[in-house]
């Protein structure tokens, strides 16, 4: 029975500890921040809201997986440019050129994949604030666009991240 009532006041302090979201705030919040973005002559028209969720870092966010993935964007835009080149003398020469493609940008790539698979595995997600999608209709002097927005608040209801992406209904 002790173990019971323990649980039950664990599970109280747990909850009452639980930030309250203000979803009207929020959603004012976003309605606001895409308004202002917008030029004057288009008109915004709030279509719908999602549930409003927890948004988790991500690896891919921190500097030390930015720096390493550049790396390899290199080494990648070598290795395709050398391609081309290869190709294009296959097309245009009479004698076939030798290519080996090249052993070290390979290897170079593999340790870099590498890298970036050990940061994937030891990386742990933090919370960063609240997520929310809105879909809006935006309309021009050229017609009705469809829009979704996915906005990350923190808890003192600052806009951290967004992204608008165009929505096509099928």
């Amino acid at each position: 029975m002790r173990t019971i009532f323990m649980l039950l006041v664990s599970l109280l302090t747990l909850l009452s500890c639980t930030p309250k979201i203000d979803r009207s705030k929020l959603e004012s919040i976003v309605s606001k921040d895409i308004q202002n973005s917008m030029p004057k002559y288009h008109t915004y028209t709030p279509i719908s809201y999602s549930d409003i969720d927890s948004a988790m870092s991500t690896v891919e966010e921190t500097t030390e997986y930015q720096k390493i993935y550049k790396d390899i964007i290199a080494i990648d835009s070598t290795r395709i440019a050398d391609s081309i080149i290869y190709v294009e003398s296959l097309i245009y020469n009479s004698e076939k050129p030798k290519y080996k493609g090249d052993e070290k940008l390979i290897q170079e790539s593999k340790q870099i994949q590498s890298q970036l698979n050990d940061l994937r595995k030891k990386y742990r997600p933090h919370y960063i604030g609240m997520r929310i999608y809105h879909k809006f209709k935006c309309s021009t002097d050229f017609g009705d666009s469809i829009y979704v927005g996915k906005y990350i608040i923190n808890d003192d209801y600052n806009i951290i991240e967004k992204e608008i992406y165009s929505f096509v209904e099928q």
